[in-house]
């Protein structure tokens, strides 16, 4: 008997079948074969754990986004001098004030704008040398400096810096014994267009009118801001309501914040301005 076998075709061995795959389709296929073999509680519980596991990559992405948040804070905190209850501030950078070798300058004069007291000295070398009253700006011009950055404050012009200001007060006749008269801050002003009110020596007073916007320029005696007679501004307050004060001869002092007491002490006269009617 013929015993040989003949091969069919369904006795043909078939070809071998490609078991290869990418590492991420075998990880699926591997996490689905887990979740079958789970019952409800422990698929909840395993999803939870890789919740949890992926939860910081989110997490450090809103870290990014407060990191990002709180340096803004911190630029617009380093960009402010104060928080001013009745004045405006200028960013850092922005105040004048004695540079390292000495020289005194100030707010610069494109940045003078409405709302904000700008920092201006009359010992700038800008004006310092020029002719006013007795001396020059620079040794008898604190009242006319301290009408400008009020002016400044107000309007917003810049048609009066220090040296026109204090050529005003002299073809104006507000000059006395040779130095500025208190006409220029009340008769004076008011030819600026501004309005002057004459205040008693109140800290609530001047706090009142501080926040109301009105900057004050007081009349200084022998104290803390001179030996013999001075002007400064007054601009605004701090959070314990001590004065802000641009010393048109100091930029140590204007940096300062000071107690309504100290400051009325040695004040002899104090105007609040705003602009006029």
């Amino acid at each position: 008997m013929n015993t040989a076998r003949t091969t069919t075709r369904e006795d043909t061995f078939p070809a071998p079948r490609d078991f290869t795959m990418d590492r991420q389709t075998l990880q699926q296929r591997v996490w689905e074969r887990q979740m079958r073999q789970m019952d409800g509680l422990s698929r909840h519980v395993y999803l939870s754990k890789v919740a949890r596991r992926r939860r910081p990559v989110r997490l450090s992405r809103w870290a990014k986004v407060g990191l990002a948040v709180l340096v803004g804070l911190l630029l617009l905190a380093a960009l402010n001098v104060f928080a001013f209850s009745g004045g405006s501030a200028l960013p850092v950078g922005l105040v004048a004030q004695a540079s390292a070798d000495g020289v005194v300058k100030s707010t610069p004069r494109h940045l003078w704008t409405r709302g904000i007291t700008p920092f201006l000295y009359q010992v700038d070398a800008e004006w310092a040398d020029v002719p006013y009253a007795d001396g020059t700006i620079g040794t008898h011009g604190c009242g006319p400096t301290c009408l400008s950055m009020v002016y400044v404050q107000l309007t917003g012009q810049r048609d009066r810096d220090p040296v026109a200001m204090a050529a005003f007060s002299e073809e104006s006749g507000y000059i006395d014994s040779g130095v500025t008269s208190w006409l220029l801050m009340s008769e004076g002003a008011a030819r600026l267009g501004l309005a002057s009110q004459e205040l008693s020596a109140s800290a609530e007073v001047m706090r009142a009118q501080l926040r109301a916007g009105n900057p004050i320029i007081c009349s200084m005696g022998p104290g803390d801001f001179t030996t013999d007679g001075h002007f400064i501004v007054i601009c605004g307050t701090d959070d314990q309501g001590r004065f802000v004060v641009r010393d048109p001869n100091s930029p140590e002092r204007s940096q300062q914040v000071w107690d309504a007491s100290r400051v009325l002490s040695q004040c002899r006269n104090l105007w609040s301005f705003s602009l006029g009617g």
